[in-house]
């Protein structure tokens, strides 16, 4: 639920089942950003939707009175940045690489992305070729 003082308005964000924690509110001159990780599935499959299920991210402009759901197939979003003077975001993900439903940040790769608020994008901010080539590194492999 999201309250407006000034209009004396409470509007319903959500109409599906999610689980969070933390709540960010950050300020803008033009606009105030409500920003949240959320579990909307066991993506684990072990009867409990919970925080260790793959999360999305989640973004209500209180300006726009519209919520963004960003969501990566087959990953967990961790962790998520403001560019310092935009709305747009750093996304660091975890990529479920054993298809288990579950990120293990020990075992598994994790990836940034830049998500273009006004655009509703997101973006790849290292490319592919040095992705994998960090990997085969991480790995202790010479092969692709």
């Amino acid at each position: 639920m999201v309250f407006d003082e000034k209009k004396n308005e409470t509007k319903q964000l959500l109409d599906q089942r999610l689980n969070f924690n933390t709540i960010d509110t950050e300020y803008f001159d033009d606009d105030i950003l409500i920003l949240f990780l959320a579990s909307k599935t066991d993506s684990n499959k072990d009867g409990v939707m919970n925080l260790e299920d793959f999360k999305s991210l989640f973004i209500y402009s209180l300006k726009e009175k519209k919520l963004r759901t960003i969501e990566i197939d087959n990953a967990d979003i961790t962790n998520y940045e403001l560019i310092e003077g935009s709305k747009n975001l750093i996304i660091k993900y975890g990529i479920d690489h054993n298809k288990d439903g579950e990120f293990s940040n020990y075992k598994e790769p994790s990836m940034i992305k830049r998500y273009d608020f006004n655009k509703e994008t997101l973006g790849d901010i290292i490319d592919l070729e040095t992705t994998r080539n960090l990997q085969m590194l991480l790995e202790g492999s010479t092969k692709e």
